[in-house]
């Protein structure tokens, strides 16, 4: 289904302002959380399973999502359009 209308980029905007003078070749990974919409908490998903950070496919989809928003750089390592991610 096509989507339809205007994209709001109010966010995009303000996010971009607050980091701005942030030298963004300088982050590791090209990921910075605190730039992210983030669609789910991740500290808790740190590479160690525990009876706290089991999760259903819709919180999956919510860290990847949010790790796609954090990206400052579009050429991150690993990381694949969201379309790629659902079919998988």
């Amino acid at each position: 289904m096509p989507v339809t209308g205007t994209i709001n980029t109010e966010y995009a905007i303000k996010v971009n302002e607050i980091f701005a003078n942030l030298d963004k070749t300088k982050i590791p990974h090209k990921l910075l959380v605190d730039y992210a919409m983030e669609f789910e908490e991740i500290s808790a998903f740190n590479g160690i399973i525990t009876n706290t950070n089991l999760s259903q496919v819709g919180t999956y989809t919510g860290i990847y999502n949010t790790l796609l928003m954090s990206r400052v750089q579009t050429n991150v390592s690993g990381l694949i359009s969201p379309n790629l991610f659902k079919s998988n």
